[in-house]
């Protein structure tokens, strides 16, 4: 379109300076010398063309350069979009990584301060039905991994191994109808069977009717039965129901592990083993 413009101003400026010419030389070729009015016409005339040449041709010039502004403008934009999608996706990484590291860190500190061998396993399924609570693990009869062993975090106890295969390991979570745990009151040391309600609540079982319970009790595993090392945490007293007869109370626990957001675990390993050594330890000193 410039270039056209271009063209066009320079014919027409040569039309009209060649049509000026020829009328003064008209007008030097004859006698008189007085000035025509028709000249001065021309001459303005031209003027206000070139005039109006000249200020198409600056505007088309401008609007092209605004227009491969703009393009450039816009490619500078998405290229400034992408790389901050790139450093906001490496910022997510980063922060992932941190959280890990600071999970790592609290399980590595249970792993070296309990008296009993631990294995660290992920989490690579879960299972949340109307029947059961079950996860799998990622650790199974080739790490030693056994039906009946506990299965604990740092926050308290998750369950124990239903079954295993050779790499993975089904287990049942304390949440499960058929989970029983032998338990006690840390305050009151009062004993009872911590059992699954299908829900995210447990129950206490066999709880004395005049036994002292109240809400926020802690409720710890009392070690009988061989599975769940003594003291571990189960959870924590919800709600508490005295009837006027019977010999036993109803008591709701909140379980001190959140199942939803559990990705790594321990299976309790040669707990009998650890212990008895542990004891005749503490005899020798």
């Amino acid at each position: 379109m410039t270039a056209l413009l271009s063209r066009y101003r320079q014919s027409l400026t040569l039309l009209a300076l060649l049509l000026l010419s020829l009328v003064l030389m008209t007008r030097q070729a004859g006698e008189k010398k007085e000035e025509h009015p028709y000249i001065a016409f021309l001459f303005e005339a031209t003027s206000w063309v070139e005039t109006g040449l000249s200020t198409a041709v600056s505007g088309a010039i401008g609007i092209y350069q605004d227009y491969f502004h703009l393009v450039d403008v816009k490619k500078e934009n998405e290229a400034l979009k992408e790389r901050v999608a790139l450093l906001e996706n490496k910022l997510h990484l980063l922060q992932e990584k941190e959280m890990e590291n600071k999970r790592l860190r609290v399980l590595l500190h249970f792993q070296e301060n309990r008296p009993f061998a631990l294995l660290p396993a992920s989490v690579v399924g879960k299972d949340f039905n109307s029947w059961s609570r079950t996860l799998v693990i990622n650790q199974g009869s080739r790490s030693g991994v056994e039906t009946g062993m506990a299965v604990v975090r740092p926050e308290g106890i998750v369950g124990r191994v239903l079954t295993t295969s050779n790499h993975f390991a089904l287990v049942q979570l304390i949440l499960d109808s058929n989970s029983d745990i032998p338990a006690i009151i840390e305050r009151t040391r009062a004993e009872g069977i911590v059992s699954g309600k299908i829900t995210n609540h447990c129950r206490i079982k066999y709880l004395n009717r005049l036994a002292d319970v109240t809400v926020g009790d802690r409720v710890l595993s009392s070690g009988l039965g061989g599975v769940y090392p003594k003291g571990l945490i189960i959870g924590t007293v919800n709600s508490v129901y005295k009837k006027n007869y019977g010999l036993f109370q109803e008591v709701i626990i909140t379980p001190a592990v959140d199942f939803s957001k559990t990705e790594e675990v321990f299976v309790v390993k040669n707990r009998r083993l650890s212990e008895y050594g542990e004891l005749l330890k503490s005899r020798q000193e």
